[in-house]
């Protein structure tokens, strides 16, 4: 960090240590969102995650004008995130989580000195120097080996799963249609009831009220993976309409309302017409679910990759794949194959052992040795699954 930076970083600290904000540096953020949002289109979310990664940057440089910005505090904030760990878990960084905070980051100082005013101020070429390295790249893209659950698993979950209180019913209403139609749980807290298609047995996943991603619009079937999960949510839907005397632009899922009890504390005495802010409840919804049945937690992103095993399972035609790739919402076969047709170790290994079983008759020296170390393979698989 060059000699001025390091002042900037003494006196803008507050008393309790955080950097006190900069007019000039919110003026020049706020501008930068705007560019964002109405020249490049990007989702809130995005502006959302820029906005955090530059508050990381401000907090490196003590509240430092963005005018000081060189070379030496790209590297010193590029190596400090490297270096930062977890507070949750003591671990490093995840590198996916490096480079989601070095590319906003870049993005501002590269669209900076665009400005008029401030071309002459900062070196276009410093932003380079909040580039990963290769190796941190290709890290980051490798994906962790993540648990999915089986059908039968989440069979066991609904069935667990109470239904004597409206509350209960919505919550078990909202697994059975994860289970159904694999739909993200942002789409999901979103949906109204005009959204569903008894007659048709399928959800409308419409962009301009639910929120999908990139914004399109999905129209999703329900499978019957779980034979008892599409009754569970045309009852629901059923209930909302009959008891409640819901419309089609109340929410499938409404929030709850809450007051405050005798003992002081908040409680919860109904729904209110309205949907979910976030997608926090139906999370929150899973994770009580699975505790019931007695299973690990399964997020709801899992049914994307637990329908797509199913369907493998059974030895599908293409064209059933290609069904299967567009309930979820992909445009291509291949997003699905990749993302979701990830094959288990263990299977993996069953599959390469079974593929050498025809040449053992033929090369019986060769064979043996082949399979020896394949089921030795498949052991140490099986230990880590453990």
């Amino acid at each position: 960090m060059t000699q001025q930076s390091v002042s900037h970083c003494r006196i803008s600290l507050s008393d309790s240590g955080r950097p006190k904000p900069r007019l000039d540096n919110e003026q020049l953020k706020r501008q930068f969102f705007e560019y964002m949002a109405e020249a490049l289109g990007r989702d809130p979310a995005t502006v959302d995650r820029a906005a955090q990664a530059l508050a990381r940057f401000e907090w490196h440089t003590g509240g430092a004008s963005f005018t000081a910005f060189d070379k030496d505090q790209a590297i010193s904030f590029k190596a400090a995130l490297l270096a930062e760990t977890n507070q949750r878990t003591g671990a490093p960084l995840a590198k996916s989580t490096v480079l989601a905070t070095l590319h906003p980051v870049r993005e501002f100082f590269s669209w900076l000195p665009g400005l008029p005013s401030f071309r002459s101020k900062i070196d276009r070429s410093a932003a380079a120097y909040l580039t990963p390295s290769n190796k941190d790249v290709t890290r980051s893209r490798s994906r962790r080996e993540r648990a999915v659950p089986s059908v039968e698993q989440m069979a066991l979950v609904l069935d667990t799963m109470p239904a004597t209180t409206p509350i209960q019913r919505r919550d078990r209403a909202v697994v059975a249609l994860a289970i159904a139609t694999a739909a993200r749980a942002d789409a999901i807290a979103t949906l109204r009831i005009k959204h569903v298609d008894l007659a048709k047995n399928c959800i409308i996943q419409s962009s301009d009220q639910v929120r999908t991603k990139f914004g399109k619009t999905i129209i999703s079937y329900l499978v019957a993976i779980v034979p008892s999960a599409g009754a569970i949510v045309h009852g629901w839907c059923r209930e909302l309409i009959r008891d409640h005397g819901w419309g089609p632009d109340d929410p499938l899922f409404p929030a709850l309302t809450n007051r405050y009890g005798d003992d002081g504390l908040f409680q919860h005495d109904g729904f209110e017409r309205r949907c979910w802010a976030t997608s926090q409840s139906v999370r929150i919804i899973f994770a009580r679910a699975c505790k019931s049945a007695g299973l690990p937690y399964y997020n709801p992103h899992t049914m994307r990759a637990m329908q797509v095993r199913w369907l493998h399972s059974l030895n599908p035609t293409e064209e059933e794949l290609k069904a299967l790739s567009q309930n979820l919402g992909h445009e291509d076969v291949a997003v699905t194959r990749v993302h979701y047709g990830r094959l288990e170790r263990d299977h993996q290994a069953k599959l390469l052992t079974t593929i050498c079983m025809p040449r053992a008759k033929n090369d019986p020296t060769i064979a043996r040795d082949a399979l020896k170390a394949l089921e030795a393979l498949s052991d140490v698989f099986r230990k880590q699954l453990k």
